[in-house]
């Protein structure tokens, strides 16, 4: 069962890769919303396929793996590049570990953290996994992006979170089918690729 799976896994994989090649605009000059939006919308239409459900999530991700891995050479642990001259740094389901905030602290809102020892000492932590990290060329986390499938939704304190790890301290981007005109970009592709053809 479990290799039927990876089989599967790698053909839907195969053909959301497919559909960023065929959705591409061929721009160094595309946004770094837009790129995820293409990411999004060929993993929704390219999901795992398992027996409690849909993965599109966890194809997104192997998605970003691979192209993140293309766009540096060839290093999977290293970031991924975008935008022109590669100005923007990006990485997938980068972790952080987060220590309670002064306020947390005060209202004693801390159920969620763990404990551990950090640098000899036993603290609370949490760890919080954004799906896209976006670093300006100082490495500054400047953006957080959460792929947003149907019927997920912003767990709760996700987004304050996300904001306290952002050096900018601005809220946190979601990447849904709203904010990606409806997966739209899939029907533009036949478009580009009639074009395509008749060149």
């Amino acid at each position: 069962m479990a290799k039927k799976h990876i089989n599967s896994d790698r053909t839907n994989l195969d053909n959301a890769a497919v559909c960023m090649a065929e959705t591409d605009p061929k721009s160094q000059c595309e946004k770094i919303e837009s790129f995820l939006c293409r990411v999004f919308c060929c993993a929704d239409k390219n999901p795992f396929l398992r027996k409690d459900g849909l993965y599109k999530q966890s194809c997104a991700d192997k998605l970003l793996t691979a192209l993140r891995t293309i766009s540096n050479g060839g290093d999977s642990k290293e970031f991924g590049k975008h935008g022109k001259n590669a100005n923007i740094s990006y990485y997938n389901s980068l972790s952080y570990t987060m220590t309670p905030s002064e306020e947390e602290r005060r209202e004693h809102k801390t159920k969620e953290y763990s404990y551990a020892n950090i640098n000899g000492r036993l603290k609370k932590y949490k760890i919080r996994t954004p799906d896209v990290s976006i670093y300006d060329e100082n490495m500054n986390l400047i953006d957080i992006y959460d792929f947003k499938f149907d019927g997920d939704k912003w767990r709760e304190g996700q987004k304050e979170d996300y904001t306290r790890l952002l050096s900018n301290k601005k809220e946190p981007e979601t990447i849904d089918k709203n904010r990606c005109n409806n997966c739209d970009i899939l029907n533009n592709k036949k478009i580009f690729l009639q074009k395509k053809k008749q060149r």
